[in-house]
Formats: C-alpha cells, structure tokens, sequence
C-alpha cells in the first residue's frame, strides 16, 4: 500500500513529501497508554505529537476539549485587550461599537456554543461595555 502512496503522489501527480510538516496523533482513551512503533514515510521518521491545531481546531490525542478552549479564551482576551485599548484613547463610540460587533462578539459565541460563557455573563459583559461606551 505504501508503494500505492508513493506513486500516487510522486509519480502520477508529482508532489513532494514534506515529513517535517507531518505529525502523528494518535487517539486512544485507554488509561495505559500503548507505545507504537514510529510511523516512518520513506525512512523519514514522522513526528509524534500530544495536541495539534488544524483549521482552527486544537486537538487532543483523549479527544478532550480543553486546549481547544483555552485557545479560544486566550484569543477572546486579547481582543476585549484591543477594545479597552481603543476606549482608552478615546476612540469614537460608533468606532468601538463596531470593532465589538465584528470582533469581539463572534468569538463570545464560540465560547457560549462549547458552553463556557452563559448567557447571563455574556449580557453583563455586553451591558458593562455598552455602558461604558455611553
């Protein structure tokens, strides 16, 4: 099969093979975690990682979604940064308005979605920050 791989990619198609920017995550939620073999691609030795971040998504060799949301969390902050940032050099309230709308809030919904933020915090940060725009 590996043969099959190879001339797909290198002889029919002639793509390259970057091993560095390959990783092997491998998902189990045994409590005794098995050691495997190395994958290795044409003697190359494929990188064997815990977590990994594809299309936006942090994820996790249990399928936990903890680092997903931290990351989420952490983006949020710095944003709600950027916003206090811009009220602080008196930026105009129709400004702030829409930099919260465009990019504070849609990532406060991600967070509502995975269950983080309720909707009660949510409509305080939301009442603190219109009033603070006031």
């Amino acid at each position: 099969m590996a043969n099959d791989i190879t001339n797909w990619t290198i002889n029919l198609n002639k793509m390259k093979r970057n091993i560095t920017k390959c990783k092997e995550l491998i998902i189990s939620f045994a409590k005794d975690k098995r050691s495997f073999q190395p994958l290795t691609v044409a003697g190359d030795t494929i990188e064997l990682v815990e977590s990994e971040k594809i299309l936006e998504i942090v994820l996790q060799d249990n399928l936990k979604r903890s680092l997903h949301v931290n990351s989420i969390v952490k983006k949020t902050s710095k944003r709600l940064y950027m916003l206090k940032l811009l009220k602080r050099s008196k930026a105009d309230t129709n400004a702030l308005i829409v930099v919260y709308t465009t990019v504070v809030k849609p990532i406060l919904s991600i967070l509502v979605k995975y269950g983080i933020l309720t909707f009660k915090i949510i409509y305080q940060m939301t009442s603190n920050v219109s009033q603070s725009v006031h």
